[in-house]
């Protein structure tokens, strides 16, 4: 039978100091919040290497139409064998949209799914949900659906009931859009995007970077993104990525938008799809990304206990 005894050893404080720094550094790491994932906003450290699979979109349009907003699965407002992947509800038409003012709201909701709404100046909500909710909204949805079908950008096979959160999703794309079909042609639209109180804020995620509160949009305007090569006239954008997943953790995006066209002449369906603003849910490979400023202040602390109590176990004497 072995005996076991615990000895404890002579006390030698010169090696105790550098125990005693790690164990601090291990207090100071101890302290940081602890986060899932980090989301960078606009961070010119950051590049976009390249795109993959659209997952959902979010778009409100200025259409000669009564189709103005919609969210869907991936791959737009297209129709797919089984039936369509979006949702969508009727703002009215041209007419009744053309330079109005609305808040807008986008938000995850962990486990359960994606809420877009738009409210009018009337303070009328019309509210797009894909998920299943519990408790139940209130008030009820303008239109909701557990389930969309993909598209073929989802890369899934079309037709395919797809849930929110089924498919990785790693950035958030948001386009803001004066343009008119085709891009060379003359016209007298002179169509103007404006973007406003732009704001994202998370539950869950650190957030590194921020939002561009105001953007207006002309055909005229030529803007580039630090983060992709995007040059094109009539065209702004901005690029949130996440080291994690966007479905993984609670987030609200929120604005306003109004678009409006300032002379309407010839043939008004050629600005449909193009006087919009949206937010499309993509699968992406990115570089760069740093730690957080309190992590970087945590590990340079840590060192320097580290190496001070080194110091002064050098100097005592044998």
């Amino acid at each position: 039978m072995l005996a076991c005894s615990i000895v404890n050893p002579p006390v030698n404080r010169g090696h105790m100091r550098p125990a005693f720094a790690l164990v601090v550094l291990a207090g100071l790491a101890a302290v940081q919040p602890a986060r899932a994932a980090t989301v960078f906003i606009n961070d010119p450290g950051v590049t976009v290497t390249s795109i993959g699979n659209l997952v959902m979109g979010a778009k409100y349009r200025v259409s000669p139409t009564n189709f103005d907003l919609s969210l869907d699965s991936g791959g737009g407002t297209q129709n797919v064998p089984g039936g369509a992947n979006f949702i969508s509800t009727n703002l009215g038409n041209l007419a009744a949209l053309n330079n109005v003012s609305f808040d807008f709201t986008l938000r995850n909701i962990v486990g359960q799914g994606m809420i877009f709404s738009v409210t009018s100046p009337a303070n009328v909500t019309s509210t797009l949900v894909w998920g299943s909710f519990a408790p139940a909204l209130s008030p009820a949805a303008t239109a909701s659906a557990a389930q969309l079908r993909a598209a073929s950008a989802t890369g899934e096979t079309p037709g395919t009931l797809l849930s929110p959160g089924q498919l990785a999703m790693n950035a958030l794309h948001l386009e803001v859009s004066s343009r008119v079909r085709p891009l060379a042609a003359p016209n007298n639209y002179a169509p103007v995007v404006s973007l406003s109180n732009l704001a994202f804020s998370a539950t869950g995620a650190a957030v590194r970077g921020s939002v561009i509160t105001a953007q207006t949009v002309t055909p005229a305007t030529n803007l580039t993104n630090p983060n992709f090569p995007e040059v094109g006239s009539g065209f702004a954008s901005q690029w949130l990525v996440t080291t994690g997943h966007f479905w993984d953790f609670g987030w609200v995006l929120s604005g306003r938008i109004n678009a409006q066209l300032n002379s309407i002449t010839g043939n008004i369906g050629q600005i449909d799809e193009w006087v919009k603003f949206g937010v499309s849910g993509k699968q992406v490979a990115f570089t760069g990304g740093v730690p957080e400023p309190q992590s970087w202040a945590m590990m340079i602390a840590g060192f320097g206990l580290v190496g001070a109590a080194m110091r002064r176990r050098r100097a005592l004497p044998a």
